[in-house]
Parts: structure tokens; sequence; C-alpha cells
């Protein structure tokens, strides 16, 4: 007996050792519900200590409302005694001393003992698998509620077998299954017939189950039998221990994609312009005709080939990065403009491009297509225009400096022309003063002699007083002579003075207009005296200016000297009349002149220089010129003419009574 007892205790310190090491809570309770035993999980997990717990009825570890029916189940459960897990099919839940509510999984062992009938539990906190149930459940519901309303896509769940198991909205419109109509039908219904033949449903998915996923495009067939080109995913979905469970198939009706793929193909191949794709890797995936012609190889030797081979050697080993840098900021923008660029053909020619680069992205990722223009002739049209323009910047140079030349030619005939007009006022001057000075010398003369006489007489004694008469009325008659032809050649050299500084200063004075005239037409008289033609000026009294009174004898100089010399050439009388007056701010100079008149085909040409009728008969083409520059340059003004054969001259100069300071 002593050794039984021993061995009873030892076997009951192992008994307690392994509840106690045990991961779980253990409670033992007797057939009246007395709890007898607990270990260390279960305190941990109710709060409770140990000595608080023994000899308690077990309800207090159930919640108040499951405590009123618990003794009842457990009577039942001690009547029929037997090994089973609870909690499987409902939920069960504990109670902490707190009053917490825990989530737990009871498994019951029957106990018998030599102190009668037990029940040993082991309970397990379910909580953390509680909220991941329910965490997957809501996810299982969202994604059910995701999957089932969308209708852009044809999402379904396939068995092992390819049976179908689930069927959303946009499977129903793309396809035309309704779910009851397909769910537990084979995915073979999709695929055309020529493609189940060759067994390529059961290629997909035996491809998906070894890979992960398998994705595949080509034709499919809805319920009316029209096919549409498709995009189709296959996922295998495996459980935890990795058994393939099935697959979840995602399709996408790419038919308008393909249509647009195509008439992209389409109108890439009729491009006038050489076209290629390539992707990110410089791998040449599409060409044109144009392309083949242009560089010269077959699109079989293009299609997969890095495009380094269309470009010379020198540039080939620097595209790669520039390629690189392009992917990484596409961008459409044209290339080549400010520098030269170069493709490079079979035959190993250098060729001219130009060539415009646009980023496209499609279902294969991103690509850039280039359009290539061959720009031979351009170069060749720009090296002939850069020639042509080197040609003509010489010419213009030599023309400019002709023009140059001209001009200073043209100055010193002008400034000729002046001196010449100048020159003949001089010398009409001098005639008109030879003749009064000439009379005052001979009444001078005259009167010296008749001196001389009288102091002989003096001196002999023979004076009388008649002579002394005689010599005072002489004296008298030959001052007055002297006189009055001093005051005449004064004139003339006042007047004479007065053009001739205007002329040659050029500087700018107010002066009465009338007046002015005047002093011209004074100054002229020598010229117009060997003429029968009369000259009248019309000008308001008090009409003052403030311009430049040379320009203006200069201008009214020429203009006499053009009706003399042509509308007069041919003798006669004429009629030459000034009229001058103010219009606003503006002077309105007439000059008209009844002579032969100015022929029609020559009326747009009488201001250009050098032009003449009269070149062998001393005109020197500059007369009218300078009229124009002086009118439209320093008077700041218009001239306009107006004439007809047998009808005389007429010009209309305008010009600002007042200069702007500037001026």
């Amino acid at each position: 007996m002593g050794t039984q007892a021993h061995a009873a205790v030892q076997q009951f310190e192992l008994f307690r050792l392994v509840v106690e090491a045990a991961p779980n809570a253990i409670v033992m309770a007797d057939e009246a519900g007395r709890i007898t035993l607990v270990n260390h999980q279960t305190e941990k997990m109710f709060g409770y200590r140990r000595d608080e717990l023994i000899g308690q009825p077990i309800e207090m570890l159930v919640p108040p409302e499951r405590r009123g029916h618990h003794p009842q189940l457990r009577i039942g459960y001690m009547e029929h005694p037997r090994t089973r897990p609870m909690g499987a099919g409902r939920d069960l839940y504990g109670v902490t001393k707190h009053g917490d509510e825990v989530p737990i999984e009871i498994g019951l062992n029957p106990v018998t003992t030599g102190e009668g009938r037990f029940v040993l539990a082991s309970i397990i906190d379910i909580t953390e698998r509680k909220r991941a149930v329910d965490a997957l459940r809501e996810s299982e519901e969202r994604f059910r509620f995701m999957v089932s309303g969308v209708k852009d896509y044809a999402i379904l769940m396939i068995d092992p077998k390819g049976r179908i198991n689930s069927w959303n909205e946009g499977a129903q419109r793309l396809k035309g299954y309704t779910e009851a109509e397909i769910v537990g039908r084979s995915i073979d219904c999709f695929y055309p017939p020529e493609d189940v033949a060759a067994g390529k449903p059961a290629f997909e998915l035996a491809e998906a189950a070894r890979l992960g996923s398998y994705e595949d495009e080509g034709w499919r067939v809805r319920k009316d039998g029209t096919r549409f080109w498709a995009n189709v995913l296959f996922t295998a979905a495996r459980d935890a221990t990795g058994k393939l469970r099935g697959f979840c198939k995602v399709t996408r009706d790419m038919t308008e994609r393909r249509r647009a793929e195509e008439r992209f193909r389409l109108v890439v191949e009729a491009s006038p312009s050489a076209m290629l794709m390539a992707g990110p890797d410089g791998r040449i995936a599409l060409v044109n005709a144009q392309a083949e012609k242009l560089f010269g190889y077959p699109r079989a030797e293009l299609i997969g080939q890095p495009v380094e081979m269309l470009l010379p050697a020198r540039s080939a080993p620097n595209h790669p990065q520039l390629r690189e840098t392009y992917f990484s900021r596409p961008v459409s923008r044209p290339m080549g403009a400010g520098r030269d660029l170069y493709g490079r053909s079979k035959d190993g020619r250098d060729i001219p491009v130009e060539i415009g680069l646009n980023p496209i992205t499609t279902s294969e990722g991103l690509f850039v297509l280039a359009s290539v223009i061959d720009i031979t002739e351009r170069k060749r049209a720009e090296s002939e225009l850069k020639a042509l323009n080197e040609s003509l910047a010489r010419q213009v140079k030599e023309t400019l400096g002709a023009m140059e030349q001209l001009r200073n030619t043209q100055g010193q005939l002008i400034q000729a022309e002046k001196l010449a007009s100048l020159g003949g006022l001089v010398a009409g001057i001098a005639h008109e003063i030879n003749t009064p000075v000439g009379v005052g010398v001979t009444a001078a003369s005259t009167l010296r002699a008749k001196a001389r006489q009288l102091q002989q007489k003096h001196d002999a004694g023979d004076l009388r007083e008649q002579d002394v008469s005689a010599f005072v009325r002489l004296v008298s008659e030959s001052t007055q002579i002297v006189l009055r032809n001093l005051e005449r050649a004064a004139e003339l050299v006042r007047s004479f003075k007065q053009v001739a500084v205007d002329q040659t200063s050029g500087e700018r004075r107010v002066f009465d207009l009338g007046i002015y005239l005047e002093e011209i037409l004074q100054s002229l008289a020598p010229r117009l005296k060997k003429t029968t033609h009369a000259v009248k000026v019309d000008c308001a009294p008090g009409l003052v200016i403030d311009s430049y009174p040379g320009a203006l004898a200069q201008i009214i100089t020429n203009l006499i000297e053009n009706s003399l010399t042509h509308g007069f050439g041919d003798g006669g009388t004429g009629a030459i009349r000034i009229v001058a007056q103010k219009d606003g701010e503006q002077i309105a100079l007439r000059y008209a002149d009844d002579g032969a008149g100015i022929p029609k085909e020559h009326l747009s040409r009488i201001f250009d220089p050098f032009f003449t009728t009269r070149r062998g008969s001393g005109g020197s083409g500059l007369g009218l010129n300078i009229v124009y520059n002086l009118v439209t340059g320093m008077l700041r003004g218009s001239i306009e003419v107006n004439s007809a054969p047998g009808e005389g001259a007429q010009f209309l100069m305008r010009f600002p009574a007042q200069l702007e300071r500037d001026h």
C-alpha cells in the first residue's frame, strides 16, 4: 500500500505540473459545479487569484445572461460525459473579475478519480482570432460588394477544375450570361472553338497555377456568339498550406483599344514621313513603309533591333544616355532645331534629318514615336540660299558703296549747282551795279573837269560870276546823279547780300515772306531783265514765318531757272506768278508759269536727280531735285506738280509757317 500511495502521489504531482505548465487556461470542477483546480493561465485570463476561485461555482466565470441556463447544461453533460469540443457553431464567452466578456473556445474532458467524477475544461482566449475572423469577414463583404458593383470588368471566381463559382455585374454586361445561367459551368464557353480544341483554357489555368498569375490577350466569345478582344488575368488562390483553392479571373473588353491601335498602325503606315516607335530599351517596335524607304532596311531587319543602328557611328555611343534622359521626362518636342541631326542608311550614307518625338503610353508600357523627315533637299536649298545670300551681301555692300559715292557726288554736284546759281547771281548783280556806278563815275568826272576849269579861271583872274553860278548848278546836278546812282547800287548790294547770305549759311530765322520774295526777285532782276517775261508776286502783307529763307531763295531761283530754260526756252513772252498764303498752320506757296508744260511721261520723273531733257543745252538735271529735297527736307513740307503740254507748269508747296524747335 505504501508503494501504491507513493505512486499515486507522484502521478498527481505530475498531473498538477502538466496542468500548471499548459499554455491554455485549465479549470476542473466537480459534479456540483464547484471549482477544484485552476492553473496560472486561468488566473491570468480571468483576473482572479487562485484562492478566489477554488471552491466557487463555475458559473462565476459565465456571463450573467447565461448563468441561469448553465447548471442545466452542466447536469446534462454529466449524465452523458464525453470528450467534446465546445464553441463550434456558436459564440462562447467567459467573464473576468472586472466584468469584461472574453470570447473563448472550450474543450471538455470527463475525469474519474477516487474522489468522484470531475470535468476538466481547457479554455482558449480567442479574442485575437475572433478579431481577425471578423476583419476577414468584413473584408470579404467589402470585396463582394466591390466586385458585384464593378461594371467595366468581368470578375469571377473559378474552382481548380475551371468551373465558375461567382459572377459579377460586369461579367454579365460583358459576356451576356446571368449568374444563374453561368455558375457551375466551365470557362471553356468563353473561348472560340479553335482555342478550346487547342487546349488553351486548360493551359492558361495550368500556367496560372504554376506561376501564380497568367495574363493573355485574345479573342473571347459572348453568349450570343459575338467575339470581342479581351485582356484576361488569372490569379491563383491558395490557402495557408499552399493548397490550390481556385482562381480569380479578371476580364476587360479591349476591342475599342484594339481598333484604336489598328487605326494608329494605319495612320502610321500612311504617314508621308518615316515613323519609328521604340521603348525605353531602345529596341524598335514599329516602323512604316517610309522608314524602310528612307533607311533602306526591310521591316524585318529593323523590328527588335536597337535604334542606334540608324545613327552615324559618331553619334551612336552617346545616344543611350540621351534616350534615358528623354524617358525620364517624356514630352512632345521637335528635335533638330539649332543643331544638325543625321541618320544612317543601310548602305552607310549619312542622311540629314529632322526628328519630332512624342511619348505614347500603351498597355505594354511607355514608348516614343519618332517622326523622321529627310531634309537633304532642304539642306541643299539652304546651302544654295546661303551662297546666294553671301553673294547678295557682297553685291549689296558694293551697291551701298556705289550709292554712298553717288550721294557724295550728288552732294558735290548740288553744291556746285548752288554755287553756280550764286555765281550767276553775282555776275548779274555785278552787271547791274556797273550801270549806276558808271553813271556816278561819269558825273563825278565831269564835275572834276569843271572844277579844274573854274580853278584855272580863278588863278588867271578871269573868274566871272556867271561861271560860278554855272558851276554851282553843275555841282547840284552832278551830286544828285551820283547820290541817286549810289543809292541804286547800295540797294542792289543789300538785296544780293541778304539772299547770298541766306543761300550760303542755311540759317533759320523769322522773316516777312512777301518782302523776302521781292528781295529774291530783285536779286534775279539781271537775269530776268534779259527776257521779256513778267514775274508777279501775290502775298498778303505782314505774313511772317519762322523758317529757312536760304532754302526758300534756292527753291524760287531754281523754279524760275526751270521756267526760263524749259518752259520759255523757245522764246516768246511768258508770265510767272507766285502766290503765297496761310492755310491754317501751313503756308501754301503756288508757283505757276504759262510755258510749254511738261509731257505726261515725264511727270513722275521730274524730281529724280539728273533727269533733264536739255542735257546738251546746259541742263544738269538737279534743279528740281534740289527743290524737292529742300521742300520735303529743310522745310518739312510737300510738293505737287500739275502740268500738261502747252498748259504751263504749276507747283504747289506746303510747309509749316513755324517749324518745330528741333528742326
